[in-house]
């Protein structure tokens, strides 16, 4: 029995990591999928450091008695390549924790198919696409006229993101 169960539209849900997908980390290529029970909708986030963030959201109907959202980070290659070889128009998620193995099957279909998905430690930088933070940029002007703007970002052990603003000369 699992703790939380979605059924999601498989073709917008696979379109949307696609689309996320090509804003994730090259290495990881994390997305972070924040399922919202009261908002029925799944909001996946990616992000790279050179490019920036991306987030889009997909309809789901929520089956569980559970009330609390919950957050998952997993490798978009490993979901999009699951739901490949799912032939039918909806899916089915289940997931008990964060921490813990996620199931997509397809909803009804011939075949009895179960894909597995591990999820991934979410990094901190994922955690702030929910926050309202902003972030400040230095910008100064070179001798030889061009702006030049460098922006370190840091958190701190609080969860608060510290932004350290350097302009080169």
């Amino acid at each position: 029995s699992f703790e939380y169960e979605f059924t999601l539209e498989r073709k917008g849900f696979e379109s949307a990591l696609k689309r996320v997908s090509y804003l994730a980390e090259r290495k990881q290529k994390v997305v972070k999928i924040l399922w919202e029970l009261e908002a029925t909708q799944a909001t996946l986030y990616t992000e790279a450091t050179d490019i920036g963030d991306a987030v889009d959201s997909v309809l789901m109907k929520s089956v569980t008695s559970n009330s609390e959202n919950i957050s998952i980070g997993l490798n978009i290659d490993y979901l999009i390549e699951g739901l490949k070889h799912i032939s039918t128009d909806e899916i089915v998620v289940r997931c008990n924790k964060p921490t813990q193995p996620v199931i997509v099957c397809p909803m009804g279909g011939l075949l009895n198919q179960l894909y597995l998905v591990m999820p991934v430690e979410i990094k901190q930088g994922l955690e702030k696409a929910n926050s309202q933070s902003t972030k400040a940029k230095v910008s100064a002007q070179s001798e030889s006229g061009t702006e030049e703007v460098t922006e370190v970002s840091t958190q701190t052990e609080s969860g608060t993101e510290e932004v350290t603003n350097v302009a080169q000369a």
